[in-house]
């Protein structure tokens, strides 16, 4: 009887440790979005574009991958800014070759970028010749 229960006290504690949490357990990925508008610009403006950002942040190696959909709008520029909602901040990631939509890209985020992101800090517009300073513009949000 002793063997059996120190049999069924060994199960028990092996299968706790099992369902424990483990600090090794990996964070899940972080969906991000954002709708691009004129109104979203500092100072607003009136256009017909608009845009879509959607993406995933990978908690463990900070890779952030996005699409970014865009219409009425033939872009000489876009970029990922950190800044409030309302404003201007300076451009932390540019993106390289965007001319047509849809437009992908991946980009490693420092740590600090990651943190700016959690604390809806950082921004994506959409520059043109018209409005060099930003046409369309959308706060970047974690979303469930």
């Amino acid at each position: 009887m002793k063997k059996l229960s120190f049999l069924m006290l060994l199960f028990v504690l092996f299968f706790a440790a099992q369902c424990a949490d483990h600090p090794n357990t990996p964070l899940p990925d972080l969906k991000v979005e954002t709708t691009l508008s004129g109104a979203n610009e500092n100072p607003p403006v009136s256009t017909n574009a608009t845009g879509k950002f959607v993406g995933t942040l990978n908690q463990e190696t900070r890779l952030l991958k996005f699409t970014l959909t865009f219409s009425g709008i033939t872009p000489s520029a876009g970029h990922i800014h950190s800044g409030a909602v309302g404003v201007n901040g300076p451009i932390i990631i540019p993106f390289p070759l965007l001319t047509t939509s849809p437009y992908s890209y991946e980009v490693v985020l420092t740590t600090a970028q990651v943190d700016l992101l959690k604390t809806n800090m950082l921004y994506t517009n959409l520059h043109t010749p018209v409005n060099p300073a930003g046409e369309i513009r959308g706060q970047l949000m974690i979303v469930p």
